[in-house]
This record gives C-alpha cells, structure tokens and sequence, in this order.
C-alpha cells in the first residue's frame, strides 16, 4: 500500500520525524485476514518560506491596512506561498522625515533671496524643495532688515562731559562715526553745552521720617536738593546727609485653639489689628501688632460607602455602622472628633458554566481550549464588582482520515463499498461535537483456487506434508488486501494393518489356502475399501473334531437321541461340541433284531431319518 502525504516542513510517521521529501520509510502491519501489511509512505515536504519587504517612504508608510510613522524592522505578514505553506514576509521600513526650516537671515537696508528682493523684515516667505532623503523640505526666512543711524544729541554740562569716551570741557558740536548695534553704518552728532555749578551740604538724625524741602524721608542716606536756576546745566545741588531711627514696628504671629490672652486682653476670634507701643533702645515708639490666628476644634462626620469591608484608622468593617469615632488634631493643630457613618454593599461572584465545541466567544475573548480561570468583572447598582468566573470545557470535533485497502469489498460505517474512492461519514462524537471521518479506499480482487485431493497416509502440498484430513490455505498473494489464497480440501486415507484372528476345527482355507495346523505367519496384502494398502495377518488356532462309535443291538426298535429304529443300521451320526467346540460325532452301530415282520412307519421329529438307507434331518423336508 502507498500512502501519500502532501505537508509542509515536517511530518510524523509512527513515532519518526521527516523534514524532506522521501519515499523510502515502509510500515508494516497486519491486514484484515492477519497478513502482513507493508504501507509504503510517499512523503513530500513543501517549505514554508521567509522573506524582507524592504521599503522607503516619507513621513508614513501604510503595509496590509497598518501605517506606520516610524522605521521599524519587525512587522510580519502571513500568507500562503505556492506550494500552501506559511510565507512569513518581514517588513524593513526606513520612515525619512520631511524637513521644515528657518534661515535666520539680518542685513541692512534690503536682502535678495531666491529671486525676491525685501527692504523691511518679515517672517513669511517660504520656499519648497527637497531634501537630502528626498523628502520636502520647507524653508522659512526670517529676516531681520536693519538700517544705518543717523543721530543727533544736545546736550547740556556742568564743568565737562564725557561723550564715547572723549571728555569735553566746551560747548560746541562735535560728530561720531560707528556701525550701530545692528551692524549698519551710523553718525551721531553732539551739540554740547558747558556751565559751571555750586553745591551744600546737611547732616541730620531723625527718628521714622524727616521731612526736607518740601519731601519726607524715611530711611537713613544722602539726599540732594537742586535748587540751580532752570536752564542751566550745574546742578547747584545742597546735599542731606540723614540718619533714620525707627520705631520698633514689628509684628506678633500666634495660632491657638479656641482662645488667646494678650496684654490682659482675651481674644476668642482671630485679628490682625491689636498693637502694644513702647520705646525702643534708640528713643523711638516701638510699635507691636498681635497677628491673630484662633482655630476651632472639629465635631464631624464622615460619610462612606465601600465594597464588601473598609478599613478605617487600622480598623475593618465588614457591615454598615454608624458607631466608630476617631480623636486627632485636624489641620489648624486642634482637637477634630469625626464619627464613621459606614454603608457597606457587597460584591457579586457568579459561576458560569459553558460546554462548548472547538472554539466558544465570551466578553469578546476566543477561547479554544476548557478553561475555569477567566472572570469577567462589571459593577452592581452599588458601583461593587460583580465577577462572573467561567467554567468552560472545550470538546473537540473529530477529523479522523483512514486509509485502508480491501478485498472485493469494505463495510464501514454500516455501508458497504465496492469501489475504490474516498468516502466521509459525518456524526456527533462522543462530546457532541460535529466530526467527520474520511476513509481513503482501495478495494483490491481476490483470486483463490480450490483444490480436492484424497491421499493415502499422506499429502506433499507447496512443500508442506500433510498426514490428517483437513482444510489448508496457501497465501501466495503479495502486499496485497486479498488473499489469493489456494484451498486444499484434504481426505487422508489410512492403509490398513490388520490381523485376522481364526479359531477353525480341523482346517481352514484361508485366501485360497488350506491350513490344517495352528499358525500366525500367513500374510495377504490388499487394497482396503479406501483404496489403500491393507496388510491381513493370519493367527489360526485349530481345534479337532472328535470321532466315537457306539454299538447297540435291540429288539424291534431303538430310539437314540429322540429317533427311534427298527432296523439295523450304521448310519446315523450325533453331532455335538466337544470341549474344544469342535464337532464331536457319534455313529451309531445298530442291530435291530425283530419279533414280528411288518413295516414300521415311523415319523421323528428333530431327530434323523433315513429312507432307503439315506439318513436324513428335519431340515430336509
């Protein structure tokens, strides 16, 4: 038998493991009649193949429906080659990104780029083009236009004046060339006026504020007043030489409970507007303001729903109360008493059991094989977990393939094939689940021979001897699901070994043969009702007979052994068996003598007779 097989990669045949084409390995098993089998396996393997699908792109790439914005070496796609094995295709992504720049361009007074010339800043043009990688690049110009200065200056001076690093002590109009901050050629021109000026000077201690010209002063320094005429440019400046003490203004924080006494005043609600006033270490007010910060304790309650237990300040509550309370410092440090109202709801768990067949969809998970660990968890009216764990058993359909070769015929499934051919058969298994069995049929003819012989003592059969009737076979039949065997009806005959066991008297004539004397070596050979040898020993015992006379003489008549006489005679005989059992014969010798002369006729039964001198019994009426 050759079983074909198309797979890919590799395959397993009765416990060893192929991963090329070959049509070597045979099996060999026993047939339907108890024969060798020898399945020949034509195996041929395709390959599963693997490939690079190399790919540039700008930006993004969409490969089978999926866009990727980044290169990437591990998507794989899965699809059949040409021989329906998995081609495993690995895509080699390089993503090159479009450009967008800015060139930062300052110059003066006006800037060509790209064909445009600009005589103000701007940060709006663009231009389109591509890339090192190919991809667009958008560049931006931002450009800074800046232009050359021209400046004048007047300036009035009080003795002299210092102008980019030249110090003037006349009036009078003087010019300086530059490039300005921008980089753009510039010109300054000074037109300087030179004056002379006279200053005094004041020195005072003064306790918070000292009050100087018309202005009020509240920190130690030095101070000017000008008091030069307008228009002139010396400053005629009197200078105030101050020393401020001040009043010890400071402020008192205090945070308490419920309460607080300050001075000999009980405050029991917060202020920020008491002060104390003293003289400080210089002679000046001191001036204390009480920042007052009075905190309450708490009485509270807090209200809280959970699921199933709640821990609260290291103690679990598994029920509803409205009992535990809790004493801490809330958060302004006082005494905060909170009382636990607790509502406790409770979280479901359910059991679902499922028997499913190959393959069963739950939540929106496949599962294909039984399960009991999948839970599935929603929430109840009470916003509590409600878990609904799966009991799932998985039974399998059954897809059976035989492969099978008959003689003349082949029942399977209650149906009975006469033809080669492949043949399904569609059912529930055993766990109820669709199946189906696929039987690949070879129908094979048988051709067999009868033979009926009948042998003596023994039969020569293809090289077998045989010596008993029976029924034998002779399978000459090769690789094949029919037997062509050869039957042999067999009757063994025996030839036969006999010997005949004879006990005569006198004599005996034995195959054609007259032995008068006890033997055991006479021997026939014949053919017995089989036809066969049948070989007869003689074993011959012989007896004798015994002869006797007896003699009687009498008058008229003489009855002897119930026969009665009247006359002489010598004839009559007795016979009997003597001991031996062989005749014993008596003769009888008679006188009859008479006392009358008469005839006698005489009727005997069972005894002898004789008429005209013959003797005779009763057989011979």
């Amino acid at each position: 038998i050759r079983f074909r097989v198309i797979t890919c990669d590799e395959y397993t045949w009765h416990g060893v493991t192929y991963t090329s084409s070959t049509n070597s390995p045979y099996y060999v098993e026993h047939n339907a009649a108890g024969c060798d089998s020898v399945v020949y396996l034509h195996l041929t393997i395709n390959n599963s193949t693997a490939g690079v699908d190399v790919q540039t792109a700008c930006d993004e790439f969409t490969w089978h429906d999926v866009t990727y914005t980044a290169s990437t070496n591990t998507p794989t796609y899965t699809e059949q080659n040409a021989v329906g094995c998995d081609s495993v295709v690995t895509l080699n992504l390089t993503i090159y990104n479009s450009t967008t720049g800015i060139e930062t361009v300052t110059a003066c007074d006006e800037y060509t780029w790209h064909g445009n010339t600009y005589t103000a800043s701007t940060t709006a043009p663009t231009y389109l083009m591509e890339n090192y990688h190919g991809c667009d690049s958008l560049v931006t110009l931002h450009l800074t236009l800046n232009h050359g200065s021209h400046n004048s200056f007047y300036q009035d001076a009080c003795e002299s004046y210092t102008w980019h690093g030249q110090s003037y002590s006349n009036s009078g109009v003087y010019t300086y060339d530059y490039l300005n901050v921008d980089g753009c050629p510039s010109t300054d021109t000074l037109h300087l006026d030179v004056s002379i000026h006279d200053d005094t000077s004041y020195h005072v201690v003064a306790c918070d504020a000292y009050r100087w010209n018309g202005q009020e002063y509240t920190t130690s320094g030095v101070y000017t007043y000008d008091h030069s005429q307008p228009g002139t440019p010396c400053t005629n400046v009197d200078t105030l030489y101050l020393t401020i003490n001040h009043s010890n203004t400071g402020d008192v924080y205090q945070t308490v409970c419920d309460e607080y006494t300050w001075h000999g005043i009980h405050y029991t609600s917060s202020t920020s507007t008491a002060t104390f006033t003293e003289q400080n270490a210089a002679g000046c007010d001191s001036v204390v303001t009480l920042h007052l910060t009075v905190n309450h304790s708490d009485h509270l309650i807090e209200a809280v729903t959970a699921c199933d237990q709640y821990t609260w300040h290291n103690a679990t509550y598994s029920s509803s109360t409205t009992t535990p309370t809790y004493q801490s410092l809330n958060a302004a440090g006082c005494d905060s008493v909170v009382t636990l109202h607790l509502t406790i709801n409770h979280s479901q768990f359910v059991t679902e059991n499922i028997n499913a067949c190959d393959s069963y969809t739950w939540h929106g998970v496949t599962y294909t094989s039984s399960t009991n660990t999948p839970i599935f968890v929603t929430q109840t009216a009470e916003g509590c977990d409600s878990s609904v764990n799966l009991i799932l058993t998985v039974n399998r359909s059954t897809h059976n393939s035989y492969h099978q070769a008959a003689c003349e015929s082949f029942t399977w499934h209650d149906s009975t094939y006469l033809l080669d051919g492949v043949y399904t058969y569609q059912y529930n298994n055993a766990a109820g689940c669709p199946s189906t069995d696929t039987l690949h049929l070879i129908i094979n003819t048988q051709h067999d021979t009868s033979f009926h012989v009948t042998a003596c003592d023994g039969y020569n059969w293809n090289g077998s001897v045989y010596t008993s009737s029976g029924v034998y076979t002779y399978d000459h039949g090769l690789y094949s699901s029919c037997t062509n065997v050869d039957t042999l009806f067999l009757t063994i005959l025996n030839s036969s070994l006999y010997t005949d066991v004879q006990t005569a008297c006198d004599s005996l004539v034995w195959n054609g043969q007259t032995y008068r004397s006890s033997t055991t070596s006479p021997m026939v050979f014949l053919t017995n009702a089989a036809g066969c040898d049948s070989v007869v020993s003689l074993h011959l015992t012989i007896r004798h007979s015994d002869f006797s006379v007896e003699t009687h003489s009498v008058c008229d008549s003489f009855t002897w052994h119930g026969v009665t006489y009247t006359s002489s005679t010598t004839e009559p005989a007795y016979f009997t068996r003597n001991a031996q059992g062989c005749d014993s014969v008596v003769s009888l010798h008679l006188t009859v003598n008479h006392s009358n002369t008469g005839i006698d006729n005489q009727v005997a039964c069972d005894g002898f007779f004789w008429i005209d001198g013959i003797a005779y019994t009763d057989d011979n009426n």
